[in-house]
């Protein structure tokens, strides 16, 4: 027998408003993708006006000149990051949606990207293609300590600080009960809805978690508040990383507990017997949760983001990505003496957690959840 609906339509239909980032900017009834290129043409030419103004000419202003180039250097970023803060999370309610990533990156290729280190720029690696503005080198923790300090001594607009952090109050409140909603809105979808699944491993979780994302989970569900609980792929590497990143974190923190979310193309990649032999022969007793969607997500995510417009998008075929017929992947951590489930119903996805865990806590036995989406 089906199970009842338990979703609330009234959630269902909360909506996260992101008006207030571009209000600013924007005329009634204006298109978001306009507002912000306008928002970024203004403050590209306030930028090349200040430098204008201001370069090589800082050490001969008075105090009230001081004051008046950081207000403008405060207008100037508070432009900048409202829009970034537009597009980031106008993609984090809509990953899949081709037009809201194409923003994202318009915005982040026209950003100023500061990035600190002991190697900013990874000088040791022979392709690195992110973007580098500004490079400081050093420790990150003394850096971010310089940079308090730094600021610390400038003349800031207490009021003005007041306010926008009431702002960003209010517009995390609005983004959390938005993703509380949109994990509500997959309680009962088939096959099972990415969002829900990740909000009820985020149930399970505790401070003494740790978990590992390898295309596995919604990240955005998480409230994560202790460093050392997740790891994300890395940018070195990728697919096939987390299965032995799993072993890895058991093996250095064996009081901990380790789930590790992996996406069913990236499984494959990580040679599965192989992992799952040896968490039996160390006797790692790891909670392996496979996101099966029976393709490489990624790499029709990146065809869409690139061809919105294209065959394979009109089409919806996307070539080299499809791994159908997915295989029985609870059966090869069976195989290893392990326990295996396949889960498929919404309302079985807390139940078959809780029996993972239990397995892995419990009987020391490494598990695997083969969560069939779509």
């Amino acid at each position: 027998m089906a199970a009842p609906s338990t979703s609330d339509p009234d959630l269902e239909q909360v909506a996260w408003d992101l008006s207030h980032l571009l209000a600013a900017d924007a005329g009634a009834g204006a298109d978001p993708a306009t507002t912000v290129d306008q928002t970024l043409a203004v403050a590209r030419e306030r930028s090349e006006a200040f430098a204008e103004r201001y370069r090589g000419k800082l050490e001969t202003l008075d105090a009230a000149g001081i004051a008046g180039a950081m207000r403008e250097i405060e207008h100037i970023e508070d432009a900048i990051g409202r829009v970034y803060s537009y597009a980031a999370l106008s993609f984090a309610t809509d990953t899949a949606d081709p037009a809201r990533g194409a923003l994202l990156q318009h915005v982040q290729e026209d950003a100023t990207v500061i990035s600190t280190g002991p190697d900013p720029l990874f000088s040791r690696y022979p392709l690195r293609s992110f973007q580098s503005d500004i490079s400081l080198a050093g420790s990150a923790a003394l850096t971010l300590q310089a940079l308090a300090e730094a600021v610390r001594e400038e003349s800031l607009d207490a009021a003005r600080i007041h306010e926008r952090g009431l702002a960003w109050e209010t517009a995390h409140t609005q983004a959390r009960t938005a993703l509380q909603a949109q994990a509500e809105t997959g309680r009962t979808k088939r096959p099972l809805d990415k969002a829900w699944v990740s909000a009820c491993v985020e149930q399970v979780r505790s401070d003494s978690t740790i978990i590992i994302n390898e295309l596995g989970l919604d990240v955005s569900q998480f409230g994560f508040e202790r460093a050392g609980t997740y790891f994300g792929a890395p940018a070195p590497g990728i697919l096939g990383w987390g299965l032995g990143a799993a072993l890895g974190a058991k093996l250095a923190a064996p009081d901990k507990t380790v789930i590790a979310c992996i996406g069913d193309g990236s499984y494959m990649f990580g040679a599965p017997t192989a992992a799952h032999w040896v968490a039996r022969r160390m006797q790692l007793p790891v909670l392996f949760i496979v996101w099966n969607n029976a393709r490489w997500n990624a790499v029709a995510s990146a065809t869409r983001g690139l061809y919105p417009d294209g065959w394979t998008a009109h089409l919806n075929s996307y070539p080299f990505s499809d791994l159908s017929p997915s295989l029985d992947w609870e059966l090869v951590c069976q195989a290893a003496g392990g326990y295996g489930e396949r889960v498929e119903d919404p309302a079985e996805v807390q139940g078959a957690l809780e029996r993972a865990l239990r397995v892995v806590q419990q009987e020391q036995r490494q598990a695997l959840l083969n969560m069939v989406s779509a």
